[in-house]
């Protein structure tokens, strides 16, 4: 059978080649009773037993796992290929042990341990999460005791990845990081706020252990109380998901050598600005805005005091249609983040500043403008709402006048003033320019002041993991400057997991000399040539904004007359491909092409404010909004991400610049560390549990390069220890061993072989291990580690209870005597003693008749 199958499947062995022709694989066959993978129109391909022999191309019959028999088509079986009946194990928890390894075996696998809601499955140390949408029994106190405990023997979660990052730290005394990542609604956020709350229940666990239990706790919630500040201001409803954080952060925690949390910061990345005055159909602004007005229709003091309404009076927040999120109480959230602050030590006045700038953001929304015509120029235009206005400046503590002239004017020249007045589109963008700005700046404000809390506990930094929950790859149906950024960072976050995962490791095992088959990936670097070279785009964009008249037109044809057939990765949109293709540029990324719109590009990344509108929040009132908005005249340029005007005028910082610059930390903090990688998937477009859609999950699968990494690992031995690192490390197994080769040679040749064939290799400096191998090993260590400790227990015990009988014998003899002599005070101290006898003595004929008498 085995010889038949491989000539219809490899044809005649006289090929030159030894390939498979197109002619003779058309003719595989397919026997009674074999598994077959077969078209499927929601599953694309699914697993099927063969009930009559066929051959490919010709009418076959087969049995669903569903039990019904389909009568596969000459086309439909012209695709069918063979399947190993491993793939209906749900079980296999590691995609590395799938014998068959393809796409179509990696997405089954994932789809029916989905149906069983095992929603987590491992590639080697890789976690790929799925998104159940729903409600599990996963994170209970019992769970994270068990998995507390270690993780061998396990199945894979995410607080096994958070136990495997803390435990390396320790051991391998390495600052580690943790890159979770996926689309937009996969779980990111979920599954690192869950890392946060494992680790810091283990930390708690350290502090027990070092004494230290007091302050640890205190830091470990007001760590883990930063995160919904965070969200409450930095996430919103969108179409894909209900939680969406629109920026992104890394969290770094310090610990001290025992494992107790010592302290920690969280870094911010680009907050999604254009939310905060517009959202599209079916989408929130940003959660405390809904938050926050709900508190005020239970604190009328509250409401009164900010000038708060239903959401539905507000312009920011009466665009999309939606208000609400079911089964959401935005006034309990609003309770819970007053409480979170108060954990993180944040004033009462402190928390009215703040609130105070989200109303004023608000109310700036409702400012509305009239016409002023003018005869001799064009027309202006005038604030029609000043007692709206006038709220919004009481809040901010400016004068209401000069808001109202900053939103309606501007003064131009140096020496000599001269006031130009905005029409009534302007204004309304000098509106929405100042909310977007004090928000944004409000929201660093408060990251920076949990910050100032997490670092109350000291410097101590002996050991660090970092938690990076980055905004997923976007591509709409209309893409900006934002999604240019977000895509971009995760250009940035792909080449670095290229980089450990493939390129890296074929560079260590070359170095070696061990020999691994080579797997091949797709290398993301000409993209990010495009985007961030001398010549890419990103600087493109910040040299049109100092070139006269420079403009969103004239920086798309630069830019298409220097890549347009000119470079791969970079792509001319077709009419029908995008919406207003004309004013559009295509980037060819990791995870596909992407057309944006340019329309605003230079002024998005400008991103400043009229000098007016900065003077006039600077002389505020408020101390609060004094520090949102100091004065930066004095700052260096190029590390900030400025662009030098010419002829020597001040430079500009953009957000461009400024966003690769905080890439190039990011990218510098990562590759210090040891990684550990979470790949989010999202199984529908829907935000339902029960519902896989496999095609959505395949181009996820493909995109992250997750078939690539599952074979490389397989290959490969992702475990790899410096010889005298290898010596130290399991010399307890062998206490007589003398060096590395001594260690190398017993493990090798022992009657238990602990090292297995095929699953390490010796290179010049180091071994390289399976993780299977490596976990034997380490549990072999953990064994003599216990045989040992048990050893001094026994000598230590053993030394006790002498010890313990040579008193008892000695006060058994000198009671005796005192009984003989009758001597009262003696035998009182004696039978005083005798206490301590077991049972106190109360079975011994001796005590009881010293007590008798």
């Amino acid at each position: 059978r085995i010889a038949t199958r491989a000539r219809a499947c490899l044809g005649s062995t006289d090929s030159p080649s030894g390939a498979r022709a197109p002619k003779e694989a058309s003719m595989a066959q397919f026997e009674k009773r074999s598994l077959v993978w077969v078209p499927h129109a929601e599953d694309v391909m699914a697993p099927a037993t063969v009930m009559e022999d066929f051959s490919a191309g010709q009418t076959g019959k087969v049995l669903t796992e569903d039990g019904e028999e389909r009568i596969l088509t000459p086309k439909e079986s012209q695709q069918c290929l063979e399947a190993d009946t491993e793939v209906l194990d749900s079980n296999v928890d590691n995609l590395i042990h799938l014998r068959d390894l393809n796409e179509h075996a990696i997405l089954h696998n994932l789809r029916i341990r989905y149906k069983e809601d095992k929603i987590y499955t491992s590639v080697s140390s890789i976690l790929i999460s799925v998104n159940p949408f729903k409600l599990l029994p996963l994170y209970t106190p019992e769970v994270i005791d068990d998995y507390r405990e270690g993780i061998r023997g396990k199945p894979p979660h995410v607080f096994g990845i958070a136990w495997a990052a803390h435990t390396q730290m320790l051991s391998d005394n390495i600052n580690q990081s943790v890159i979770v990542s996926g689309e937009s609604g996969a779980g990111k956020s979920e599954a690192a706020k869950l890392m946060l709350q494992f680790i810091a229940e283990v930390s708690n666990k350290a502090a027990k252990v070092s004494g230290k239990a007091a302050v640890t706790s205190n830091l470990e919630q007001q760590l883990l109380q930063a995160n919904p500040i965070m969200e409450s201001f930095g996430n919103a409803k969108t179409l894909r998901n209900n939680n969406s954080s629109r920026f992104g952060k890394l969290i770094s925690i310090n610990f001290d050598g025992t494992g107790s949390i010592r302290g920690g910061s969280i870094i911010e990345y680009l907050l999604e600005k254009s939310r905060i005055v517009f959202q599209t159909q079916g989408e929130r602004n940003y959660h405390i805005f809904y938050q926050l007005l709900a508190g005020g229709e239970a604190n009328l003091s509250l409401k009164s005091h900010l000038g708060l309404d239903l959401p539905e009076t507000f312009h920011y927040l009466d665009q999309s249609g939606v208000t609400v999120i079911d089964g959401v109480n935005d006034e309990k959230e609003f309770e819970d983040i007053s409480n979170a602050m108060d954990v993180l030590n944040f004033g009462e006045e402190e928390k009215t500043e703040i609130f105070s700038i989200v109303a004023a953001t608000l109310h700036l929304g409702n400012v509305g403008f009239d016409v002023v015509v003018n005869t001799t120029s064009e027309d202006g235009s005038k604030v029609s709402n000043e007692d709206v206005s006038a709220r919004a400046a009481q809040l901010l503590q400016v004068d209401n006048q000069r808001l109202c002239t900053v939103l309606t004017s501007r003064n131009i020249g140096n020496r000599t003033k001269i006031l130009v007045a905005y029409g009534i589109a302007e204004a309304a963008n000098a509106r929405d320019a100042i909310a977007k700005s004090i928000y944004a700046r409000l929201f660093s404000r408060i990251i920076k002041r949990i910050n100032v809390t997490l670092a109350t506990a000291g410097p101590t930094e002996d050991h660090m993991i970092n938690v990076l929950d980055i905004f997923g790859f976007e591509s709409f149906e209309t893409n900006s400057f934002e999604q240019l950024c977000i895509n971009y960072c995760n250009e940035k976050l792909q080449f670095h997991f290229n980089e450990h995962i493939f390129r890296l490791e074929q560079e260590v095992y070359a170095a070696e000399g061990v020999h691994v088959p080579d797997t091949d990936f797709k290398d993301n670097q000409p993209t990010l040539d495009l985007l961030e070279s001398k010549t890419g785009i990103f600087r493109s964009i910040d040299d049109e904004i100092s070139v006269p008249q420079g403009s969103d037109d004239t920086f798309l044809s630069k830019l298409k007359a220097q890549y347009t057939n000119k470079h791969p990765n970079f792509a001319v949109p077709k009419p029908r491909q995008c919406k207003d293709a004309i004013s559009c540029f295509g980037v060819v990324h990791y995870a596909g092409t992407v057309f944006y719109n340019v329309t605003d590009f230079l002024e998005k990344n400008r991103d400043s404010l009229h000098p007016d509108i900065m003077g006039m929040l600077r002389q505020s009132g408020s101390d609060f909004i004094k520090a949102m908005y100091p004065d930066e005249s004095g700052e260096p340029g190029e590390k900030t991400g400025r662009v030098r005007r010419r002829q020597g005028k001040k430079a500009v910082k953009t957000l461009g610049g400024q966003f690769r610059a905080s890439l190039e930390s990011l990218m510098k903090t990562l590759n210090s560390t040891f990684p550990h990688f979470v790949r989010c998937m999202k199984p529908n477009d829907q935000k339902i549990g029960n519902k896989f859609m496999s095609q959505m999950m395949l181009d996820q699968l493909r995109y992250a390069g997750l078939l690539e990494v599952c074979r490389i690992r397989k290959l490969g031995f992702p475990v790899r220890r410096g010889f005298e690192e290898f010596f130290k490390r399991y010399r307890p197994l062998y206490p007589a061993a003398k060096n590395f080769d001594d260690i190398l040679f017993h493990l090798t040749h022992d009657e238990d072989n602990k090292l297995k064939p095929g699953q390490w290799a010796k290179g010049h400096s180091k071994m390289f291990m399976k993780n299977e191998q490596a976990a034997e090993l380490d549990q072999a260590r953990e064994e003599a580690f216990i045989a040992v400790a048990r050893k001094c227990q026994r000598i230590i015990r053993g030394f006790i209870w002498r010890t313990k009988y040579r008193i008892w014998r000695n006060t058994l003899t000198l009671l005796a005597q005192a009984k003989q002599d009758r001597k009262l005070e003696a035998l009182e101290h004696w039978l005083l003693m005798s206490e301590e006898l077991p049972h106190k003595g109360a079975h011994l004929p001796l005590v009881k008749q010293s007590r008798a008498l």
